[in-house]
C-alpha cells in the first residue's frame, strides 16, 4: 500500500514537472529587431536621391551602404545597399567627382515592419495632386514588381512634361525596362524611351548598338530596339555612335537603318569612318558608304531621280520618292529645293504620299513649310496628322502652338503626345528674354 502510494506520487511530479517546460517552451519568441541599415530603405527616402546630391547626403537618407566600388571607369563610386541580406536584391547609387549621377533598384523598396506601438490618430493620406508628386510617385512604381502598376508608370512617362532635369535618370530606367523579359512592359518603354534621351542618358542607347542581343540567325533578340537607338543616338549627334554604326553597315538586318543614321549624323561626324570602309572588301559595305559619302558631297545622283519621281502621275513612284528622300543627308544646297517639292505633295490626294511627304519634311523642311504643315494637321488621315506635329516638332515657329495645342487632347495618344512634345519644343526654341523670368 506504501509503495502504491510512494507510485502515484512520483507520477503527479513528473506530470507537473512536464507541463511547466512546455508552457516554457510554448511562449512566444520576441520579435528580433529590424537591422537598423535597413530602417532608412524605404520608397520615400530612395526617392530624395537626387542628382546632384553628395555621398554624405545620401547616407544622411539611407544609412551605410553595404559596400562602396570605386572605378575608373564612367561612374568613379557606387555605393550598395542590400536588403534582407538578399544579395541578388540590391539598390546602388552611382556618383561621378563625388556626387550622384544615377541610381538604380531592381527591388520595391517598403518600409520594414514597425513594432506595435500606442494607437495614434492616423494621419490623412497624401495625394499625388501636384505635377511634382504624380512625377514621384511614377518613378517609385517604375521599381514595382507589380506589371500592371509598372506599366502605368511608364505610360505616364510616355505623356508626361519633359523635365529636362531628371530625363538622365528617367531615361536610364526606360532604357532597363526595355529589356524585360515582361511584353508588355518592354513594349510600353520602346514608345517612352526615346522622348526622354539625351546627351546625358545616350550611354544607355549606345550600348545597345554596341553590343546588340542577337540570335543564332543574326536577327536582334528584341526587334525593333536597335533602330529605336539608331534613331535616337542620330537625333542626339552623339559622336561615339558614329564607329558601331559604320560596322552595322555589315549586318543584313541592320544596313538599311544604320546607313540612314549615318546620313543624319552629316559629314562632319561621319565622314572619316565612312572613308576607311568606302573600298571594303564587302560590296556592300562598300556602296552603302560611297551612296552616303556622295550624298554628303552634292546631294547624290539617287536624289535628282527621286526628286523627279515625286512629280510622277504614279502613285506608287511619287509615295517611293517621298519615302527615300526622307532618309537622305539633307545637303544645305538642296534643301530649299527638295523642300518646296515636298511642300506640294502635303496635299497630295493619296494619304500615304502625304504622310510620306511630312516625314521628309522633318528633315528637309524650314519655317517656309509651317502653312501647309498646319494645315495637314487637319488631315483626315491620323497618320497625316502625327507626321505633320513631327514635322513642326523640328521646324514649327510660335504661330504653330494655337494648332498643336488642340491635339494635345487627341483621341490619338499618339498624336496626342507628339503634339505636347511639339510644343515643347518650340517653345524651348524661343528666344530667351533678358529679365523675363
Amino acid at each position: 500500500m506504501v509503495g502504491r502510494v510512494y507510485a502515484f506520487g512520483l507520477l503527479l511530479f513528473i506530470t507537473g514537472f512536464a507541463i511547466k517546460v512546455c508552457a516554457a517552451e510554448t511562449k512566444p519568441a520576441r520579435a528580433a529587431a529590424p537591422d537598423a541599415r535597413e530602417t532608412k530603405l524605404t520608397a520615400e527616402n530612395y526617392a530624395k536621391i537626387q542628382p546632384g546630391m553628395t555621398a554624405a547626403e545620401v547616407k544622411e537618407i539611407l544609412g551605410p551602404p553595404r559596400s562602396t566600388a570605386t572605378s575608373s571607369a564612367n561612374h568613379d563610386m557606387t555605393m550598395t545597399w542590400f536588403l534582407s541580406g538578399e544579395r541578388g536584391h540590391k539598390l546602388e547609387v552611382r556618383f561621378t567627382n563625388g556626387v550622384v549621377v544615377s541610381k538604380f533598384s531592381n527591388l520595391s523598396v517598403t518600409a520594414p515592419p514597425k513594432p506595435p506601438v500606442e494607437a495614434v490618430k492616423p494621419k490623412e493620406e497624401k495625394r499625388a495632386d501636384t505635377p511634382a508628386d504624380k512625377f514621384d510617385a511614377a518613378m517609385v512604381d517604375l521599381l514595382s514588381r507589380d506589371v500592371k502598376k509598372h506599366v502605368r508608370a511608364i505610360e505616364f512617362f510616355e505623356k508626361a512634361p519633359f523635365d529636362e532635369s531628371r530625363a538622365g535618370d528617367v531615361g536610364r530606367r526606360l532604357v532597363k525596362d526595355m529589356m524585360s523579359k515582361e511584353a508588355r512592359i518592354s513594349m510600353a518603354a520602346e514608345n517612352a524611351a526615346p522622348r526622354w534621351a539625351t546627351k546625358e542618358n545616350a550611354d544607355a542607347f549606345l550600348a545597345i548598338i554596341q553590343h546588340p542581343q542577337r540570335e543564332k540567325n543574326g536577327m536582334e533578340k528584341h526587334l525593333g530596339q536597335i533602330a529605336i537607338a539608331l534613331d535616337v543616338l542620330a537625333r542626339l549627334k552623339e559622336p561615339a555612335a558614329v564607329p558601331p554604326m559604320v560596322k552595322m553597315l555589315r549586318s543584313f538586318f541592320d544596313r538599311s537603318n544604320a546607313a540612314e543614321a549615318l546620313k543624319r549624323m552629316g559629314p562632319e561626324l561621319a565622314e572619316k569612318e565612312l572613308q576607311k570602309v568606302a573600298n571594303d572588301r564587302d560590296a556592300n559595305v562598300s556602296t552603302a558608304a560611297r551612296e552616303i559619302l556622295a550624298e554628303f558631297k552634292d546631294g547624290g545622283p539617287e536624289l535628282a531621280r527621286q526628286l523627279k519621281n515625286l512629280s510622277s502621275p504614279t502613285r506608287e513612284m511619287r509615295l517611293l520618292a517621298a519615302q527615300e528622300i526622307g532618309k537622305m543627308y539633307a545637303h544645305p544646297r538642296r534643301r530649299a529645293e527638295v523642300a518646296r517639292a515636298l511642300d506640294a505633295r502635303l496635299a497630295d490626294e493619296d494619304a500615304n504620299v502625304a504622310q510620306a511627304a511630312a516625314n521628309a519634311l522633318a528633315r528637309w523642311g524650314a519655317a517656309e513649310n509651317e502653312p501647309a504643315l498646319i494645315k495637314a494637321l487637319g488631315h483626315a488621315s491620323t497618320d497625316v496628322r502625327l507626321a505633320a506635329v513631327k514635322a513642326l516638332h523640328e521646324v514649327g515657329t510660335s504661330k504653330a502652338v494655337a494648332a498643336l495645342t488642340p491635339l494635345e487632347e487627341d483621341k490619338d495618344k499618339r498624336v496626342a503626345g507628339a503634339a505636347l512634345d511639339a510644343v515643347g519644343a518650340i517653345e524651348a526654341r524661343k528666344p530667351k528674354t533678358a529679365g523675363k523670368l
